[in-house]
């Protein structure tokens, strides 16, 4: 996926494959991040070498819009646990023949489709107070943690999002290498979300105005660059990589 790079006017190309999370506070534009991304990914889609995913834990309003190119859409307890049963037994499946035949990863192709699954606003699947929310949702972290963990080498990968970037309001954070904050409250949130490192190379979320909705920092950790973007106002053929 890519986004234009305010700072030079260049484009950002983010690596694929990596589980990714993204962060930014109410506003920030993470719903128009989440549509550049779903958008750009249309042309696999309907290529059948990728299968989208979605849990939407506030009724469906940010994803569902997108539910026609969807394998699936969860937006409560009920679904959200058989899709992720759904997903980790792919996951095993997959896994289990990589083994039999000595391989390490699997082939991206319409046989095994990448599968990308988007879970919005997750500090949702935390926190819960009634003892039944609770189970649930502890059942939910524990197969999310599974995917995230083994499943990279099965071709899944998880893109999360949250207004919250604090490990007590989304517990998996640390599952996830890839990051990308949009504004964000404070130079604090900042350095848990990024690192310290990154914020040494110029990242900073914090600074960003409240009018600047889809504007971002990811850091490329391998040239040390922080790399400042803003999502495209509308969506065109200029969006397709």
């Amino acid at each position: 996926m890519w986004y234009r790079n305010t700072l030079d006017g260049g484009v950002i190309t983010i690596p694929s494959g990596l589980h990714t999370f993204v962060a930014g506070r109410t506003g920030s534009g993470k719903s128009r991040l989440i549509t550049q991304l779903l958008f750009n990914a249309l042309p696999d889609v309907l290529r059948k070498t990728t299968i989208i995913y979605g849990i939407d834990m506030k009724d469906g309003v940010e994803l569902g819009p997108w539910v026609h190119w969807m394998q699936d859409l969860a937006d409560d307890y009920d679904k959200v646990l058989p899709l992720l049963n759904q997903i980790d037994q792919i996951r095993h499946e997959r896994n289990q023949t990589l083994r039999e035949h000595g391989a390490t990863k699997v082939s991206i192709n319409t046989d095994t489709p990448l599968i990308t699954l988007i879970v919005d606003e997750m500090a949702e699947l935390s926190g819960a107070v009634g003892r039944e929310d609770r189970t649930r949702q502890e059942q939910c972290q524990r197969l999310l943690d599974r995917i995230l963990r083994l499943g990279r080498s099965a071709g899944i990968t998880v893109i999360g999002a949250s207004q919250d970037p604090r490990k007590e309001a989304t517990p998996l954070r640390d599952r996830f290498p890839n990051r990308i904050a949009l504004a964000l409250n404070s130079r604090t949130e900042t350095v848990m979300m990024m690192g310290e490192d990154a914020v040494r190379d110029g990242c900073a979320p914090h600074t960003i105005p409240t009018d600047m909705p889809g504007t971002g920092y990811w850091h490329d950790s391998l040239h040390r660059r922080a790399l400042r973007f803003r999502t495209v106002d509308s969506l065109g053929l200029e969006g397709f990589e």
